[in-house]
Order: structure tokens, then C-alpha cells, then sequence
């Protein structure tokens, strides 16, 4: 399982990226994502 270097939870498969929502918090409500933030 892949987890955030940052905030060290699983990333959440989003297409075909992986996501970290505590660094995305809009991801869920928008489906935006900052790129910058996905590993």
C-alpha cells in the first residue's frame, strides 16, 4: 500500500493516480487535484 510521505495515510486511487486527500481535501468534494501533492 502506498501511503503519503507527508501525512503518512494511504493514498486513495483516483483513475490512475494515487491521491492523498489530507493533501487534496478538495478531491472529494470537487475531484480536483493538486498536482503537486500526488506521488
Amino acid at each position: 500500500m502506498n501511503t503519503c510521505p507527508v501525512h503518512n495515510i494511504p493514498l486513495t486511487p483516483v483513475g490512475m493516480q494515487l491521491v492523498c486527500l489530507k493533501c487534496n481535501p478538495l478531491h472529494k468534494v470537487t475531484g480536483y487535484t493538486d498536482l503537486r501533492h500526488i506521488f
